[in-house]
């Protein structure tokens, strides 16, 4: 006769057997669910170039004057990386995993730009970060909680000084700057240097993509923390992808 198995082992070969199924689980997930792509202003033109069949092409739209951001003008995606959208990149290390990039997005974003001859002579955005999501959902409370978007939900972008295009903008053209601003984020507010690229689309909509890093303790922002998480890099990306229309 077999003699019976002690409870306790049995319960300790359940519940290893439990934890490897959780961790498998969680490997799955994030080894899987890769990363949206970065924002890429040829990708971002051509998509809303795909669904201008039919409409005012951009060569009949005068560039000049205010430019406003119009969260209907192109369907926004996480996943796709399509639509108007703010947000941040960061890379992390996972146990069990290696190194992964988390990717956190708002589509609330509202602003407007003012173009005068070959100059950029006004801008200024506001994201909504209680609206931010991530790659994961698991992370998305932790990552609005590092932000403190409870008490400061928006981050705002303020152009500092005119800047020179070189050339006034043309359709099908694309024209690269770098902006001068003051950055805000948790209520801290710095001075930053933004690359970005613009295009009309031949929908005649004006779209600007730009990412630039920043340090997140500049800003009094802690990354977040889980059992899972090994590191958290000190530095962000954060992506611009805007699809505005002419005021």
């Amino acid at each position: 006769m077999t003699a019976a198995r002690p409870r306790s082992r049995t319960l300790l070969i359940g519940g290893v057997v439990a934890a490897l199924a959780v961790v498998a689980v969680v490997v799955f997930v994030f080894v899987l669910g890769d990363a949206p792509d970065e924002v890429n202003l040829d990708d971002a033109v051509a998509a809303a170039d795909d669904a201008s069949e039919g409409t005012t092409p951009s060569g009949d739209v005068d560039p000049q004057g205010t430019w406003t951001v119009d969260t209907n003008a192109q369907p926004y995606s996480f996943d796709d990386s399509t639509g108007t959208f703010v947000g941040f990149r960061i890379d992390e290390e996972l146990s069990g995993v290696g190194a992964t990039t988390a990717v956190g997005r708002t589509p609330d974003v509202t602003g407007t730009v003012t173009l005068d001859g070959a100059t950029l002579s006004a801008a200024t955005f506001t994201a909504d970060l209680s609206a931010l999501t991530t790659d994961d959902s698991r992370r998305d409370s932790k990552a609005r909680g590092a932000l403190n978007v409870t008490e400061e939900p928006l981050a705002t972008f303020t152009l500092a000084a005119p800047v020179d295009l070189g050339a006034e903008p043309q359709p099908g053209d694309t024209v690269a700057a770098t902006a001068v601003g003051d950055l805000t984020v948790n209520g801290v507010t710095q001075r930053v240097e933004v690359p970005l690229e613009a295009a009309l689309s031949t929908s005649g909509l004006l779209v600007v993509t730009g990412s630039l890093d920043v340090t997140l303790a500049d800003f009094d922002v802690s990354a977040p923390s889980a059992p899972i998480v090994l590191g958290v890099s000190d530095v962000a990306i954060v992506e611009i992808q805007l699809y505005l229309t002419h005021a």
